[in-house]
């Protein structure tokens, strides 16, 4: 495979086996996510209480757990982060029946598949839009981070939530990355190296050698909605943030990451593909 890097410079990478430039807006200001233990049961599609809007200042934390239920039915958050909250909370109680108002039938299997009754303790605190999408990212205070990415023109209406996956971060392995990152793991610590690694794993259908630089949604989108990469991705640009290829039929695929994750050396820095 040669990966082309931008300019006159032209980077061969060998196709083995070995172990993806848009502008970024985010928001930092927390909201947390809150369920009450004692809701009403998961059969009950009103137990889920509408999201609240961030706090004004950056240290601020809104309960939300007090907020009174919608109506069953009722038009949808026309926000990305309260829409999002809606469906974690509906996640909190176990209702499915709610979460399928809000994401598609793999969103909702995924994140039901990992704990049918995700609980109180989930906090928002990012959200990420790129083109089309928003990321909204949460984290409950025992080391797991959770990741809802939405269609952010369809969000206000049902489906908008694309994917969900929950991450830990408490293995041993990510704790020694804490003390020494790039003595972790030995990924590249270079974005466009980052993705250059990446590909070449998608394009010879080598899902765990990936598995270390991609979230389960970004593996989901290069190797089930696409399959096997193939040889013949040149990457023709690049950001802090963000590495695009283009193949011999003139398909385009760009990969963002997280800068400081790659420049630590650490996985799962590849969080969206966008395809075009």
């Amino acid at each position: 495979m040669r990966v082309v890097a931008a300019g006159a410079a032209t980077l061969t990478v060998l196709l083995t086996g070995c172990s993806l430039g848009t502008s970024e807006q985010s928001s930092d200001s927390s909201s947390t996510v809150t369920v009450t233990e004692s809701s009403t049961p998961a059969s009950d599609s009103s137990s889920a209480a509408p999201a609240t809007s961030s706090a004004s200042t950056s240290t601020a934390t809104t309960s939300t757990s007090s907020a009174p239920a919608p109506d069953a039915g009722g038009e949808l958050p026309g926000d990305p982060g309260e829409y999002a909250d809606a469906f974690v909370r509906a996640w909190g109680v176990g209702d499915r029946v709610e979460a399928e108002r809000y994401a598609t039938g793999d969103a909702v299997d995924s994140l039901f598949a990992y704990d049918g009754r995700g609980g109180s303790t989930w906090t928002r605190d990012a959200v990420t839009s790129q083109d089309g999408r928003t990321q909204v990212g949460y984290t409950d205070g025992t080391g797991q981070s959770l990741y809802v990415l939405l269609d952010t023109v369809t969000v206000g209406a049902p489906d908008a939530v694309v994917s969900a996956n929950v991450e830990w971060e408490g293995t041993s392995e990510d704790a020694a990355a804490e003390e020494d990152p790039g003595a972790a793991t030995g990924l590249p610590s270079d974005v466009g190296d980052y993705g250059d690694a990446l590909v070449r794993a998608w394009g010879v259908g080598d899902r765990d050698a990936a598995d270390a630089y991609a979230t389960a949604s970004v593996l989901s989108t290069l190797f089930d909605g696409y399959g096997t990469g193939g040889s013949d991705w040149s990457r023709t640009g690049s950001t802090a943030d963000s590495i695009t290829y283009t193949d011999s039929f003139g398909d385009t695929v760009t990969i963002y990451v997280d800068a400081a994750t790659v420049s630590a050396g650490r996985g799962d820095a590849a969080y969206l593909a966008v395809f075009s």
